[in-house]
């Protein structure tokens, strides 16, 4: 099989256009792998917040039961504790 000049000029042609293309492409194409990585992520952010959130409700539940009302004003104050958040129905 004997290829002329013509015709391997077309062909560098046609790969040298192709790769220009790939060159623009800079977004991410793909797309689902990366969406699953984030969603891991923030579900493993969002569960960190959730386990320092039932700390602080628990200790601030502590302070109250032991009488540091201090300790209790100061921790409700720093962290915007919302009231619905501190009633005993809360924690069962």
């Amino acid at each position: 099989m004997t290829v002329n000049n013509k015709e391997a000029q077309e062909f560098n042609k046609t790969l040298e256009d192709l790769k220009k293309k790939a060159d623009e492409e800079v977004d991410y194409q793909g797309g689902k792998a990366y969406r699953a990585f984030l969603h891991m992520f923030y579900k493993n952010k969002k569960e960190e917040n959730t386990v320092f959130t039932f700390k602080l409700l628990n200790l601030i539940k502590k302070c109250r039961e032991k009488g540091k009302r201090i300790l209790y004003a100061k921790l409700i104050k720093k962290y915007n504790i919302d009231e619905k958040k501190l009633e005993e129905a809360y924690y069962d």
